[in-house]
Parts: structure tokens; sequence; C-alpha cells
């Protein structure tokens, strides 16, 4: 999530068909290899902990898919290690699903930033005026990078347990496709 200058602001979700959103986090900056497996190892935790694993999967594995960026090269390796450092010895429950390169339409997560930041944009239109000054910030760019976080916040709610259902059933129409060899529409 750009801003107009400066630093990016990165931002690291998890979400399931039964809980919506599990975790997520921002960055300033890039996400490198560490900071990945971090959150994957502690994506994993939370997923044990949550109702629909306990009451529905209890035992079996938690698949996490990740797209083909080069943050997620390693990432299952690393996030064993960090869940081992930890003292979490059911890390064997970890799977990490990687997508293909260029196949954001089979990942759920992809439409689920696109409701997110739909809803950031309209929160950050209320905010225009604001971008101009600095205030109680050092730079302009903390300012902007401020509002950036303060819009996820504002607008994490729409990351619901619906909405996850929505975007796997599109995910699986476009599976379907491919399967077939027909084409897959990017952004229907």
């Amino acid at each position: 999530m750009p801003p107009s200058k400066g630093k990016n602001l990165h931002l690291q979700c998890g979400v399931s068909p039964g809980s919506g959103l599990v975790l997520m986090r921002t960055h300033d900056g890039g996400i490198h290899m560490d900071e990945n497996a971090r959150f994957v190892a502690d994506l994993f935790v939370e997923a044990l902990n949550t109702d629909e694993y306990k009451e529905s999967y209890g035992g079996k594995k938690v698949v996490i898919v990740t797209d083909n960026a080069p943050a997620h090269s390693q990432v299952e390796t690393l996030a064993r290690e960090k869940l081992v450092a930890d003292g979490i010895v059911n890390s064997n429950k970890l799977v990490i699903l990687r997508l293909a390169p260029y196949s954001p339409m089979c990942n759920a997560i992809e439409g689920c930033f696109s409701v997110l930041k739909a809803h950031m944009k309209g929160h950050l239109a209320t905010k225009r005026r604001e971008f101009l000054v600095r205030g109680e910030y050092d730079s302009l760019t903390a300012h902007r990078t401020a509002l950036l976080k303060e819009a996820v916040e504002e607008s994490k709610h729409v990351l619901t347990q619906r909405l996850v259902w929505r975007m796997e059933r599109h995910c699986l129409k476009n599976i379907f496709l491919a399967e077939r060899g027909e084409d897959m529409s990017l952004g229907q």
C-alpha cells in the first residue's frame, strides 16, 4: 500500500473461512524472509488456537497459502525453525502451499486485499487535507504512514468470514476453469 511518496506500508494477513481475519500485521518498508517466517509461525499458532480449528479440525494439518514472492521462498523451513525455537512441538502440522507465479486468481487473500483497499481508500478520502500537513510528526512521510496505518485499523473489520467464503468460491471457479483449460478472468 504505497503512499504517494516515501516508504511503502506492507500488510500481512491470514484469513480463514471459519474465522475471517486470523492475524494481521503492518510493516514499514519491505518484508524480508525472516520477518515473513515469523509471521507464518505466528499465524500457524493463531490458527491452531481458533475455535474453528479446535472444533472442526483438531489434530489435522494447517495449510497456509502463499503467493510466489521471494520472501516466501524458504518460509516453511524458516517458520518451522522459529516454531521449534519457541518450543512449539507440533510444527509438523504446518503445510505451506506456494502458488505458481502470476496466479492471484487462485488465492482468496488477493480478493480480500482488494476489498480492504477499497475501504481504506474511502477512509483516506475523508483525510485528504491531513495529508498536506506534518502535524506532530517529524515528516510528511511519517504522517502519511500513520494515516495509512489508521486506515488499515479502521478497515480491517471488512475481512469477515463471509468475505473469505466469497473469495474462496471465486478462486474455486477459477481453478475449475483452469482444470478444463478455459480462460480465467482477473478482477471480476
